[in-house]
């Protein structure tokens, strides 16, 4: 059973259950411009949690998409479930975004239960506009032929955060704290396996589009957290483990006072 609750600044609800395995696919799709609060909580099945959350006293626009395939892949019981957001908020406020796979099939994938995280916070202006799918084998988020680039923006005083974990703590992070603005491109990443192998900022059998480009002053951070290496993209690093979480660690932290680039944050652990 699929069960969708939506919150708004004038009380609403909107409840949408859906069928069995290898059924038609099911669809959530939601369109605001309003201004208070949003509040999006879909369950698809036992598979995928995707969660929005966001509020503005001055004006949020946005559209909320999910897609449960129902396609029961290989007979593995886990459906193919894609979430995607393209939000703004007007005048300030705030928009979260998490993903949680599920369900998987552990006998060759290891268990579920990583998450993608998204939080912007503005007295300004901010856009979201990403997209994070779950299958049996892995939780990937795929921009490619949805938004490229210019997935996390804002402006004014703000506060951007976007996570990758898997279930037993590995997985990476940035963080954008500043005032002027600030454009991030994170394009892709992926966890897989029963090893948590992941990369944050490529993947996706595609090229890699991770950057940040910020004005006005700030700080930047970047970490990750593994148990056997992280490797880096275009400043090539590895940093090796002994096999147990956090023997394995990177964190970047910049500060800026005029601007600040950064061409291709990309990394990869496991």
């Amino acid at each position: 059973m699929k069960r969708t609750i939506i919150a708004g600044l004038v009380a609403f609800a909107f409840i949408a259950t859906a069928g069995m395995v290898n059924a038609a696919p099911t669809t959530v799709d939601i369109d605001w411009n309003t201004a208070g609060v949003i509040d999006i909580v879909v369950d698809s099945d036992d598979d995928f949690d995707s969660d929005f959350h966001m509020f503005s006293a001055g004006q949020v626009t946005g559209k909320y998409l999910l897609n449960d395939a129902e396609d029961n892949p290989y007979g593995y019981g886990v459906d193919t479930v894609t979430a995607q957001v393209e939000a703004q908020v007007i005048g300030g406020g705030y928009m979260t975004f998490e993903n949680i796979r599920t369900d998987s099939l552990v006998s060759m994938y290891g268990t579920a239960g990583e998450h993608s995280y998204t939080e912007i916070q503005t007295d300004d202006t901010a856009q979201l506009q990403f997209r994070t799918g779950g299958n049996y084998a892995n939780l990937q988020s795929c921009n490619w032929g949805f938004h490229p680039s210019d997935h996390f923006m804002a402006t004014g005083n703000f506060n951007v955060y976007h996570s990758l974990a898997d279930d037993t703590g590995e997985g990476a992070w940035l963080k954008s704290i500043g005032s002027g603005t600030t454009d991030i491109d994170l394009m892709s990443e992926s966890t897989w396996g029963p090893t948590g192998s992941f990369t944050f900022g490529e993947g996706c059998g595609c090229f890699t589009n991770a950057d940040i480009t910020a004005t006005g002053a700030g700080y930047f951070e970047l970490g990750a957290v593994a148990e056997n290496q992280i490797t880096g993209t275009s400043i090539p690093f590895a940093i090796n483990g002994d096999g147990t979480l956090g023997s394995a660690s990177y964190l970047l932290q910049v500060n800026y006072g005029t601007g600040f680039n950064f061409g291709n944050f990309a990394l990869s652990g496991n």
